[in-house]
C-alpha cells in the first residue's frame, strides 16, 4: 500500500574529488533524513564502483563517465542506489552503488527529496529472500490528505 507523504527537498553540489555515496550518507546522517529519494542528478565521475546484476562484488571503473541516471532511496541507516554512466565513446553502464569508490571528476548536482511523513526501513522478504524496503507513516505525521 502506498503511503501519502509531503516532502522537502535538498539541492547538494559535490566538487572534484568527493566521493558520491560517502557524500550522500554524510548528507542524509547530518540531517536525520528517515526517508528519501534521488530525484534528479546531472553530473561527471572519474571512478565509479558498480555492483553489476546478480553479483556479489563492485567492479571498480576507471576512466571519464557522464552520469545518465543516478536515483534510489535512502533510510536513517542505509541507501539503496543505482547509477548508469557513460564513457568518453558513449558506451553504457549501470548496477548498484557500491558504499564507497564513485569519485566525483567534475561536479554532481543532486536534488534529494525527504518524505517528511514516513520512514523507510528495510526487512528480510520472504519472496526475494533480501532485505527490502518497509514504508510506514511517522509516528508525528499529519493525517493523510
Amino acid at each position: 500500500e502506498a503511503v501519502p507523504s509531503g516532502a522537502t527537498f535538498y539541492t547538494l553540489r559535490l566538487v572534484p574529488g568527493m566521493d558520491l555515496v560517502q557524500e550522500v550518507r554524510k548528507f542524509a546522517d547530518e540531517n536525520h533524513l528517515q526517508a528519501a529519494s534521488v530525484v534528479s542528478a546531472v553530473g561527471s565521475l572519474s571512478q565509479a564502483n558498480i555492483r553489476y546484476a546478480d553479483r556479489s562484488d563492485g567492479t571498480l571503473l576507471k576512466g571519464v563517465f557522464e552520469v545518465i541516471y543516478f536515483g534510489g532511496t535512502i533510510d536513517a541507516k542505509k541507501q539503496h542506489l543505482h547509477i548508469s554512466i557513460a564513457d568518453e565513446n558513449g558506451k553504457m553502464v549501470g548496477g548498484h552503488l557500491m558504499k564507497s569508490g564513485s569519485v566525483t571528476r567534475t561536479t554532481m548536482e543532486i536534488v534529494l527529496m525527504e518524505l517528511n511523513d514516513v520512514v523507510y526501513t528495510r526487512e528480510k522478504c520472504p519472496l526475494s529472500t533480501y532485505n527490502e524496503l518497509v514504508v510506514r507513516r511517522r509516528e508525528n505525521a499529519s493525517a493523510p490528505k
